[in-house]
């Protein structure tokens, strides 16, 4: 009977020469794995910063598109919008996730505080006591927070990709539009987490006017946002194919710190004392730009990934491909992760 290829088997046979000095050629052997999340709330109340209350959606402009209508074209005009805070809330799981594994007595490091310098010394000696470390002190040996998030000495391994949700400036559009729109949003504008605004990923809006409590000064026409629904993001984890290894344990950490969420431990948005920002994550597949040793036992697809430049009346393509990853490789991934911790 063959036995089942693991993410374990790799270590023994890899090519760990040092790091070589050619620029392009390290460049080369960089390696990107991206996942793809599902974020699901039935009562998201993001934050804003200017009045810490309402909203932290960020309006980033309007997109017309003319999508068919029976044997014409119909222009709809999108307003798109981005939530906010997804990586303070997603870094705040992790750093949640760590407390509660040394509480559990695995062997990992303390999280590194989220700033690296602070105006206030007593906010700096409120997060030591709690149990983090100066953030950049652990660079010899660094934590799970700055591996990911980086600091002012360690670039960030992580980008976050958030939801950009398209809602119709319409309030009576057809259902065959919105039907298609639903369908075809991501390839209309684009962009792999977009969602058109419907009953499976719904944004509210409501405007008011307000006070702001810092200033006494008056918020004319306050935009107030509510979620409920699905709701996409993108993680992608960087790294260097001869530390392979140091990305799986990233991913697997990433993964385990979803439990703090999925158990509402940490919630997203305001009010969350009146049980709002109560979330579900779920992983839906994993890829990678590159294809080596490590990874070959867990490739299912090679997507041809086509992208076009217009240049003038011409269109120029380029075919680059990607390598779709089974949910066994996230899988492997976690176990990794939690055997270094056991292990110590």
């Amino acid at each position: 009977m063959s036995k089942t290829k693991t993410l374990f088997d790799q270590s023994s046979n890899q090519d760990m020469t040092p790091l070589v000095p050619n620029k392009s050629e390290q460049h080369a052997k960089d390696f990107k794995i991206t996942i793809l999340c599902e974020l699901e709330g039935p009562d998201i109340k993001p934050l804003n910063d200017a009045t810490m209350k309402g909203n932290y959606m960020l309006k980033i402009g309007e997109r017309t598109l003319d999508i068919p209508n029976d044997k014409s074209t119909k222009s709809i005009t999108l307003s798109l919008y981005k939530m906010k805070g997804l990586r303070g809330f997603l870094r705040r799981a992790c750093e949640t996730r760590i407390f509660e594994l040394l509480y559990q007595g695995f062997s990992i490091i303390p999280p590194c505080t989220p700033n690296a310098m602070y105006p206030h010394e007593e906010i700096l000696q409120a997060h030591l006591t709690m149990g983090y470390h100066i953030q950049g002190s652990c660079k010899e040996n660094p934590c799970f927070i700055y591996r990911l998030f980086g600091g002012l000495e360690r670039i960030s391994s992580i980008t976050i990709t958030p939801p950009i949700i398209a809602k119709s400036n319409s309030e009576r559009l057809p259902t065959k539009a919105q039907e298609y729109l639903k369908e075809h949003i991501t390839d209309l504008l684009h962009i792999n987490t977009a969602v058109f605004s419907t009953g499976d990923a719904a944004l509210k809006t409501e405007t008011f006017n307000i006070i702001n409590r810092d200033t006494d000064n008056a918020v004319n026409n306050y935009m107030k946002h509510n979620l409920s629904g699905v709701f996409k993001f993108t993680v992608d984890f960087i790294g260097h194919i001869n530390e392979h290894e140091s990305v799986y344990e990233n991913i697997g950490f990433f993964i385990d710190s979803i439990f703090q969420i999925n158990n509402g431990s940490v919630q997203l948005g305001a009010m969350k004392r009146s049980g709002s920002g109560r979330v579900n994550i779920g992983l839906c597949f994993a890829e990678s730009n590159r294809k080596f040793e490590s990874l070959t036992a867990f490739i299912t697809e090679e997507i041809r990934n086509k992208t076009e430049v217009k240049v003038g009346s011409r269109i120029l393509t380029n075919i680059q491909p990607k390598y779709a990853l089974s949910h066994e490789f996230l899988v492997q991934c976690h176990e990794k992760f939690l055997t270094k911790i056991k292990n110590g």
